[in-house]
């Protein structure tokens, strides 16, 4: 998965084993691998030059390796803001929940200027039966 992410995303990926991992949905922690990305929005205008640091929409792009590689979205895991969205994902023994972060702005000042930065944490672990969509 690294791989692919560094491929698809095209920053540098960080992966840690044998970490605690918390998908922050009311679950206790369970030890598997995290992967964690960071970079810059392009906020460059479609009809200017590209610049340098020019990243792919990261949310599709990542939506779009999990369902190439097969996986299936877990819609129990998903959540949305103003600042940012978490995304799960399974395989045939793997739950992944994707966390994409960025600065959402400040509704209260007009004048503020978001932040470009934006940082992705996937935490993995073990798929548990808790982690199918419930009916």
């Amino acid at each position: 998965m690294k791989r692919t992410l560094t491929r698809n995303l095209e920053v540098w990926v960080s992966r840690a084993d044998g970490v605690p991992v918390d998908f922050g949905f009311g679950g206790p922690p369970r030890s598997g691998c995290e992967l964690k990305a960071s970079g810059k929005f392009d906020r460059t205008p479609a009809d200017s030059a590209p610049r340098p640091t020019q990243t792919q929409d990261e949310a599709s792009t990542l939506g779009e390796g999990f369902k190439r590689a097969g996986w299936v979205s877990l819609p129990n895991y998903q959540a949305d803001g103003p600042d940012g969205e978490d995304e799960g994902w399974r395989s045939k023994e793997t739950t992944c929940v994707a966390r994409l972060s960025w600065d959402g702005g400040d509704d209260g000042d007009s004048t503020y200027v978001p932040s470009d930065d934006w940082a992705l944490d996937v935490g993995c672990a073990p798929l548990e039966p808790a982690d199918l969509p419930r009916d």
